[in-house]
C-alpha cells in the first residue's frame, strides 16, 4: 500500500476549485477505487459518476492529468509517483457538480444522424447498414477495383 495525493475538482456550474486528498493506494487500484475511498472516508459529499466499472458504458470519463480517460479503466501504476493525480470533469461538457457532467447531449446524438450515402440496402428495415465500400472510395481494402 502506498500513499497518493488525489488533486480532485470539486464545484458546480458556477465555479469551483481543485481539492487536496492524501489517501492510499492498493496494488491494482484504478482512479476509481481511490475516488471511491475518499468518498467513503473523507468526502462523502464527492459527486462523481460510475456505472460498470468495466469499461462498458463510459460514465466515469473524466480528466486524469489533462487527459481524457476512464477512471475504471486508469490504473494508479500507469501514472507517475511522487506527483499529485489531477481529476476533473471532462472538459467538452457542462459540469453539473464536482466529477459529474452533463453528458445528455453525447447519449442523444446518435439519434440525430444519417447513415452514408447509399449504405441503406433495399428492403433492410435496420437503420445504418454497413457495405464494403466506402462510398466516396473508388476501391475498398480487400475487394477488387470496382
Amino acid at each position: 500500500m502506498g500513499e497518493v495525493t488525489m488533486r480532485v475538482w470539486r464545484g458546480d456550474p458556477d465555479g469551483g476549485e481543485f481539492t487536496d486528498y492524501v489517501t492510499t493506494t492498493c496494488e491494482g487500484d484504478v482512479i476509481l477505487d481511490v475516488i471511491r475511498r475518499i468518498q467513503a472516508e473523507v468526502a462523502p459529499d464527492l459527486a462523481c459518476r460510475w456505472n460498470c466499472k468495466a469499461g462498458k458504458c463510459g460514465s466515469c470519463l473524466a480528466e486524469i492529468n489533462g487527459l481524457s480517460r476512464l477512471m475504471c479503466m486508469t490504473r494508479m501504476n500507469q501514472l507517475l509517483e511522487g506527483k499529485p493525480v489531477v481529476v476533473a470533469p471532462i472538459r467538452t461538457f457542462p459540469v453539473i457538480r464536482d466529477l459529474v457532467a452533463d453528458v445528455s447531449f453525447h447519449y442523444a446524438t446518435p439519434f440525430t444522424r444519417t447513415p452514408w450515402p447509399n449504405c441503406q440496402r433495399e428492403g433492410d428495415d435496420t437503420r445504418f447498414a454497413t457495405t464494403t465500400r466506402h462510398p466516396n472510395k473508388r476501391r475498398s481494402w480487400g475487394t477488387p477495383n470496382l
